[in-house]
């Protein structure tokens, strides 16, 4: 059997994702020890500055682009590759922010926190194993994604903790911006939305991750898109970077687009059954 050569420069970058994750996983374990938290049900708000844990998560996103990119570029894409990629895929965007969200939200539920995250992480792995069977046996569609990726989902989860360590400090001390009444409204509520919604948000994503609901590949997403979206998408972008503040957008832009697919899949599962019906009447 003919050994398969190991890319290096494609290899490299592989590994500086999944070192970026272990030392997420690492540095929000450390915080957890380092920082004293309110008991549960304290009126204090429950905030924990593991912003470093969350960059280096998007750095490892960043590292998982390139690696496909030195991949193609340099003609050596293959089954290594592709394992390896995945392998680190489940440590930085799985295992990382399981625990980061463990340990910020989570950890005040008991074993229904463990158990959201260990879900979360079990749909991540299955997502992947999924996408390199598809991949392996040529069925895979480079423009389309069966389920929801891993990096999308864990970058809403990222983006949280981004925007509610910001929140802590923008709320008291910051100046008054126009989308301050959405700001009183989350402190109002903060305690129902990070039991309530934040869980609720993690099986959402899990569920999503071994769905079959169709998600349009960053990559080819303004190429398949219509103009007057991407026109559309690349004026709210530029609104959301130029009057909002990048802890509130990120958050906002990641979720976007795991909804924005979401109508995309309802709106096209509609439009079949009203053809199917419709061929029904002319048939019958």
């Amino acid at each position: 059997m003919k050994t398969e050569k190991i890319p290096l420069l494609p290899t490299l970058l592989t590994t500086g994702n999944l070192v970026c994750g272990v030392i997420a996983i690492i540095l929000a374990i450390y915080d957890s020890f380092k920082l004293v938290l309110p008991p549960p049900g304290s009126s204090q708000h429950v905030f924990i500055p593991y912003v470093t844990s969350c960059y280096l998560i998007l750095l490892a996103m960043v590292f998982d682009v390139l690696d496909g990119m030195a991949a193609r570029l340099t003609n050596t894409a293959g089954k290594f590759g592709i394992e390896y990629d995945s392998l680190s895929d489940v440590v930085s965007f799985g295992v990382a922010p399981a625990i980061l969200m463990y340990v910020v939200v989570l950890r005040y539920q008991g074993p229904i926190g463990i158990a959201l995250a260990s879900i979360f992480i079990f749909a991540g792995a299955f997502r992947l194993a999924r996408f390199n069977v598809l991949t392996n046996s040529g069925a895979g569609d480079p423009r389309i994604f069966k389920g929801l990726p891993i990096p999308a989902a864990a970058s809403v989860l990222v983006s949280y903790v981004i925007f509610s360590q910001w929140f802590d400090v923008y709320y008291a001390n910051g100046p008054r911006l126009f989308y301050d009444k959405a700001l009183d409204w989350y402190s109002e509520n903060i305690t129902t939305f990070q039991h309530y919604v934040i869980p609720a948000l993690m099986i959402l994503l899990a569920v999503l991750m071994i769905s079959n609901v169709k998600f349009s590949s960053f990559k080819y997403f303004l190429v398949r898109e219509r103009i007057r979206f991407a026109v559309l998408a690349a004026s709210m972008c530029a609104l959301f970077v130029l009057f909002v503040k990048f802890e509130v957008s990120a958050f906002l832009l990641c979720t976007g687009y795991v909804l924005w697919n979401l109508i995309k899949a309802g709106y096209e599962l509609l439009k079949a059954r009203r053809q199917k019906l419709k061929r029904r009447k002319q048939n019958g």
